[in-house]
């Protein structure tokens, strides 16, 4: 039988399934955006019948997913509304943890070749900033990196991985089918064919006719008014609303006017060049309306602006805060580069109840800039205008069944510093390998179901923390609350001067402090509520157990010294013998060989926390599953074969 959940009759077809794009995809004056677009010559006029994955939504968090799931040998397919790569800018930012996480996979490169480093991110556009150059990362800066640039080295890693993306069509429809358990996948080996309990997906393509496919799993990636989340019935609570702000990438701004407008709290930062005039008329309205709203009002997606917007003071320029950046971790943004686009965002405080959905003019950004800061900066040529809002919702659960959901289609708020983007890349990344194990049937019970265990905490606090930012800089705008907001402002900008306190704030929102409750993979259950349950807590367990294993350089016998994110791109378990057991490589590839692979370490960097530590297993991204210090070398057997186990499955039969 069929669950409820479901049909086209339940969505509209033309349902926002943008991902990730950190703002409307229709309040936008798409341009060319000079990149490459071979990397789309791929893309199939069809789609396959039968997959194991259909991942909707071809923004940063899909590709990730689709190419998550590719390492670990799953069937995907990616399935993208749009027809066309997204040429906007958007989102700028990739914080230390998704640098980490590109490093991880080997594409690290990539993204420097183009991307701007900037050794610190600001809090609420606080005078003094968060310091990512103190942190305890070999990337210690936020990488200034378009949102069109980093889907695109995503598609190409896709179609190196062999992942088709089928750009033109949209999810219209979605049933799961509960002749099965509708919950965890133990066939495995299917190559692909669809059986009782998987997920039927009615899919409009570019000609307008309907198909229906079918996978074992659906991941909904599509964005702030998911169709997806709606058609699988999980709840969005949240808030409407409140606050809208302005941005624009522009071709043409008059420099010398840039330094005024900083100093009332415009932010100002360079975008990557483009080539191509703009579309249409320069004074001209950006574009038509927004689409409605699915589940409330046009939101300001996650991921963009990446940066958050400056404040405007609502008695006009003559009283307009400084909101001065913190020089010396500032000084990347301080500038629109020659040839490139200078993106300029602002909250007006006479126009921030103008609804998101509405389209932003040229003339209408020229005169919030002439009465926040007295010049409109000469701005002209804009390749993008757009308004974000404040509206903040979190899913109520990341799965329902067989349908799960990830970055923007999970969590949706203001863009304060910047996390919206991040924080998808970092769902995709902790789904993509527990997908593959729960469809290569080797998962142990309960791991699925950490997903949400996992990372709907994550996405709680970084709703709570962009209402906090959101606050702290609208009530600077509220003639009743300036003066106290003044005040507070003022005590969090010393606060932050405090290094203890900078780097708490540092490490939140730059996801370095991302750590996941200690717990084996061994609870059967499913996150339908918003209960989060999953795999059982361990009593005792090693304080590293849960964080990020930190990228040490070392040497493993028989080969030279590399990094530990050297040894993680094929995406599966690392094992790192640090006390030198001979039988434990031969132990680990007979028994899970094809999931895990193990290294004798000879020497490694030396910190202490990892003092007295023997051996580490390390998942395939990049979080620690299990460390022992235990000295005694039986034991330490025993341990290690209960955590390969639970975590990397039974091992296989001899």
């Amino acid at each position: 039988m069929k669950s409820a959940f479901t049909t086209e009759a339940a969505m509209d077809s033309d349902v926002d399934t943008d991902v990730d794009s950190g703002m409307d995809s229709d309040v936008d004056t798409d341009v060319d955006s000079g990149m490459d677009t071979d990397v789309d010559a791929g893309v199939d006029a069809g789609v396959d019948a039968e997959v194991d994955v259909i991942v909707v939504g071809a923004g940063p968090t899909g590709l990730m997913l689709g190419t998550e799931l590719a390492l670990g040998g799953v069937r995907v397919q990616i399935l993208e509304r749009r027809t066309e790569a997204q040429r906007n800018s958007r989102a700028l930012t990739l914080h230390p943890r998704s640098v980490e996480l590109m490093d991880q996979r080997g594409l690290v490169e990539r993204f420097l070749a183009r991307g701007r480093p900037v050794p610190g991110w600001h809090y609420a556009r606080l005078d003094t900033w968060l310091d990512f150059s103190a942190l305890d990362t070999r990337h210690g800066y936020t990488l200034l990196h378009d949102q069109a640039r980093t889907e695109h080295l995503l598609t190409e890693r896709a179609r190196e991985l062999g992942v088709p993306v089928r750009r033109g069509y949209e999810v219209v429809g979605l049933r799961q089918d509960t002749g099965g358990d509708g919950g965890e996948d133990r066939g495995g080996g299917r190559d692909g064919r669809a059986a009782a309990g998987d997920v039927e997906v009615d899919v409009r393509g570019p000609g307008g006719g309907l198909r229906t496919v079918r996978a074992r799993y659906v991941v909904g990636c599509d964005g702030g008014r998911s169709a997806v989340r709606r058609a699988a019935g999980i709840a969005f609570p949240g808030t409407d609303e409140t606050l809208t702000g302005a941005l624009g990438d522009f071709a043409v701004v008059d420099p010398a006017a840039l330094d005024r407008a900083r100093a009332h709290g415009v932010l100002i930062a360079p975008v990557e060049a483009t080539e191509g005039p703009a579309e249409g008329p320069a004074d001209g309205p950006a574009d038509g309306p927004a689409e409605g709203p699915a589940d409330g009002p046009a939101d300001g997606r996650a991921d963009g602006p990446a940066e958050g917007p400056a404040v405007g003071r609502a008695d006009g320029p003559a009283g307009a805060p400084a909101h001065a950046r913190t020089d010396d971790l500032a000084g990347g943004l301080t500038d629109g580069r020659s040839g490139g686009l200078t993106r300029i965002v602002l909250i007006d405080p006479r126009r921030m109840r103008t609804p998101a959905a509405e389209p932003l003019t040229l003339e209408e950004f020229r005169t919030s800039l002439t009465e926040i800061c007295g010049t409109d900066c000469g701005v002209a040529q804009p390749r993008w205008l757009s308004r974000f809002g404040n509206a903040t919702r979190l899913a109520a659960s990341y799965r329902a069944g067989r349908v799960l959901l990830a970055g923007d289609a999970a969590h949706i708020h203001f863009p304060a510093a910047g996390q919206g983007l991040n924080t998808g890349l970092q769902d995709a990344m902790n789904l993509g390998w527990k997908l593959a194990a729960e469809i290569n049937g080797w998962a142990p019970p309960g791991l699925l179901d950490s997903y949400h265990t996992e990372r709907h905490p994550v996405g709680r606090a970084v709703t709570e923390n962009t209402e906090v930012q959101t606050l702290l800089m609208e009530l600077t705008l509220l003639p009743p609350y300036q003066r106290p907001a003044a005040a507070l402002r003022t005590l969090m900008t010393e606060l932050l001067g405090i290094e203890e306190v900078n780097r708490l704030l540092a490490d939140r929102i730059s996801a370095i402090d991302t750590a996941y409750p200690p717990t084996t993979a061994e609870a059967d259950t499913e996150t339908e509520t918003e209960t989060d349950t999953g795999p059982t807590p361990v009593p005792d367990h090693d304080p590293l157990t849960g964080r990020r294993m930190p990228d040490i350089a070392l040497t493993a016998a028989g080969s030279e010294a590399v990094r530990v994110y050297e040894l993680l791109p094929p995406g599966r378990f690392v094992l790192l013998d640090l006390a030198g057991d001979e039988r434990l490589r031969q132990t680990v590839t007979e028994g899970w060989g094809s999931r895990v692979t193990a290294h004798t370490v000879t020497h490694h960097e030396q910190r202490t926390d990892l003092d007295g530590v023997r051996e580490i297993l390390i998942r395939p991204d990049g979080h620690i599953a299990w460390a022992t210090r235990t000295p005694a070398l039986p034991d330490r057997r025993i341990e290690r074969h209960h955590a390969l186990t639970a975590w990397a499955g039974a091992p296989a039969r001899g």
